[in-house]
Protein backbone atom coordinates (compact mmCIF):
# COMPACT_ATOMS: atom_id res chain seq x y z
CA UNK A 1 0.00 0.00 0.00
CA UNK A 2 1.76 3.48 -1.06
CA UNK A 3 0.68 6.31 1.21
CA UNK A 4 -0.07 9.94 -0.56
CA UNK A 5 3.20 12.12 -0.43
CA UNK A 6 0.26 15.52 1.29
CA UNK A 7 -0.70 12.68 3.37
CA UNK A 8 3.19 11.77 4.73
CA UNK A 9 3.83 15.48 5.30
CA UNK A 10 0.42 15.47 7.00
CA UNK A 11 1.47 12.76 9.45
CA UNK A 12 5.35 14.07 10.38
CA UNK A 13 3.61 17.45 10.94
CA UNK A 14 1.55 15.70 13.42
CA UNK A 15 4.23 14.11 15.34
CA UNK A 16 6.36 17.63 15.54
CA UNK A 17 3.39 19.34 16.88
CA UNK A 18 3.39 18.21 20.92
CA UNK A 19 7.39 19.07 21.11
CA UNK A 20 6.84 22.44 19.71
CA UNK A 21 3.77 22.96 21.81
CA UNK A 22 6.31 22.61 24.63
CA UNK A 23 9.25 24.61 23.61
CA UNK A 24 6.67 27.29 23.09
CA UNK A 25 5.31 27.31 26.78
CA UNK A 26 8.47 26.66 27.98
CA UNK A 27 9.86 30.13 26.23
CA UNK A 28 6.70 31.81 27.67
CA UNK A 29 7.97 30.97 30.94
CA UNK A 30 11.14 31.73 30.61
CA UNK A 31 10.04 35.31 29.23
CA UNK A 32 7.91 35.96 32.04
CA UNK A 33 10.85 34.99 34.12
CA UNK A 34 13.08 37.34 33.14
CA UNK A 35 10.66 40.21 32.75
CA UNK A 36 9.87 39.94 36.54
CA UNK A 37 13.22 39.71 37.59
CA UNK A 38 14.06 42.90 36.08
CA UNK A 39 13.88 45.68 39.10
CA UNK A 40 10.93 47.92 38.45
CA UNK A 41 11.57 51.83 37.26
CA UNK A 42 9.97 54.62 38.70
CA UNK A 43 7.02 56.10 36.82
CA UNK A 44 7.49 58.74 34.68
CA UNK A 45 11.83 57.77 34.52
CA UNK A 46 12.66 57.62 31.24
CA UNK A 47 15.77 55.12 30.22
CA UNK A 48 18.88 56.39 30.78
CA UNK A 49 17.74 59.46 32.86
CA UNK A 50 18.22 58.13 36.31
CA UNK A 51 22.23 58.02 36.38
CA UNK A 52 22.14 61.78 35.33
CA UNK A 53 19.61 62.84 37.44
CA UNK A 54 20.90 63.86 40.11
CA UNK A 55 18.04 65.35 42.44
CA UNK A 56 15.13 62.65 40.92
CA UNK A 57 12.78 65.55 39.19
CA UNK A 58 12.94 63.66 35.53
CA UNK A 59 14.34 66.36 34.20
CA UNK A 60 18.32 67.31 33.58
CA UNK A 61 19.45 70.95 34.20
CA UNK A 62 22.74 72.63 33.23
CA UNK A 63 24.35 71.47 36.82
CA UNK A 64 23.76 67.86 36.16
CA UNK A 65 24.64 67.84 32.53
CA UNK A 66 27.85 70.12 33.18
CA UNK A 67 28.18 67.22 35.87
CA UNK A 68 28.00 64.37 33.60
CA UNK A 69 29.87 65.77 30.81
CA UNK A 70 32.77 66.53 33.32
CA UNK A 71 32.78 62.68 34.16
CA UNK A 72 32.43 61.61 30.64
CA UNK A 73 35.71 63.88 29.75
CA UNK A 74 38.03 62.37 32.43
CA UNK A 75 36.40 58.87 31.47
CA UNK A 76 38.07 59.37 28.39
CA UNK A 77 41.51 59.62 29.28
CA UNK A 78 42.68 63.50 28.70
CA UNK A 79 46.61 63.50 27.76
CA UNK A 80 48.12 65.61 30.19
CA UNK A 81 49.47 68.55 27.48
CA UNK A 82 51.59 71.67 28.27
CA UNK A 83 49.00 73.87 29.18
CA UNK A 84 45.68 71.78 29.88
CA UNK A 85 44.64 68.47 29.92
CA UNK A 86 43.11 67.69 26.11
CA UNK A 87 41.53 65.14 24.01
CA UNK A 88 43.00 64.33 21.06
CA UNK A 89 41.23 62.80 18.06
CA UNK A 90 41.27 58.79 18.09
CA UNK A 91 39.36 59.38 21.83
CA UNK A 92 36.69 61.82 19.93
CA UNK A 93 36.27 59.85 16.70
CA UNK A 94 33.59 57.90 18.12
CA UNK A 95 31.36 61.08 19.35
CA UNK A 96 32.09 64.26 17.54
CA UNK A 97 32.80 64.26 13.71
CA UNK A 98 35.56 65.86 11.92
CA UNK A 99 33.67 69.22 11.33
CA UNK A 100 32.06 69.32 15.18
CA UNK A 101 35.70 69.00 16.23
CA UNK A 102 37.13 71.34 13.79
CA UNK A 103 34.81 73.92 14.73
CA UNK A 104 34.95 73.59 18.59
CA UNK A 105 38.55 73.43 18.92
CA UNK A 106 39.48 77.26 19.30
CA UNK A 107 43.66 76.28 19.66
CA UNK A 108 43.65 74.91 16.42
CA UNK A 109 45.83 72.09 17.56
CA UNK A 110 43.12 69.16 16.71
CA UNK A 111 42.64 68.41 20.45
CA UNK A 112 39.76 69.28 22.41
CA UNK A 113 40.75 71.09 26.43
CA UNK A 114 38.24 71.24 29.13
CA UNK A 115 36.81 74.37 27.89
CA UNK A 116 36.47 73.41 24.47
CA UNK A 117 34.18 70.64 25.10
CA UNK A 118 32.34 72.40 27.66
CA UNK A 119 31.21 74.78 25.11
CA UNK A 120 30.41 71.90 22.64
CA UNK A 121 28.29 70.58 25.86
CA UNK A 122 26.76 73.97 26.06
CA UNK A 123 26.08 73.73 22.37
CA UNK A 124 24.25 70.91 22.57
CA UNK A 125 22.36 71.35 25.66
CA UNK A 126 20.50 74.87 24.28
CA UNK A 127 19.86 73.04 20.87
CA UNK A 128 17.76 70.48 23.33
CA UNK A 129 16.39 72.50 25.14
CA UNK A 130 13.17 73.46 22.79
CA UNK A 131 11.14 75.26 25.05
CA UNK A 132 14.09 77.58 26.61
CA UNK A 133 13.15 76.69 30.32
CA UNK A 134 16.73 75.52 31.53
CA UNK A 135 16.02 72.17 31.78
CA UNK A 136 15.58 68.82 29.69
CA UNK A 137 12.80 66.59 30.20
CA UNK A 138 11.95 63.94 28.48
CA UNK A 139 10.61 64.88 25.05
CA UNK A 140 13.47 67.08 24.74
CA UNK A 141 16.68 64.41 25.31
CA UNK A 142 14.54 62.29 23.01
CA UNK A 143 14.97 64.65 19.93
CA UNK A 144 17.58 63.87 18.16
CA UNK A 145 19.37 66.91 19.76
CA UNK A 146 18.53 65.30 22.98
CA UNK A 147 20.42 61.99 21.65
CA UNK A 148 23.38 63.94 20.73
CA UNK A 149 23.89 65.66 24.03
CA UNK A 150 23.40 62.28 26.06
CA UNK A 151 26.00 60.61 23.49
CA UNK A 152 28.90 63.00 25.14
CA UNK A 153 27.56 62.91 28.62
CA UNK A 154 27.35 59.33 29.48
CA UNK A 155 30.21 57.20 29.86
Amino acid sequence: MTVHPTRRRATAAARLMPATGLMLAATGLVLAANLSAQPARAAGSPAGLSPLDANHDNKLDWAEVKAAADRRFASLGPDIGPHHDTLDRRKTKALLSTYMLGISDASDDRTLGQAEWDRIIQRRFRKADTDHDGTLDRSELASPAGQRLLKLCKS
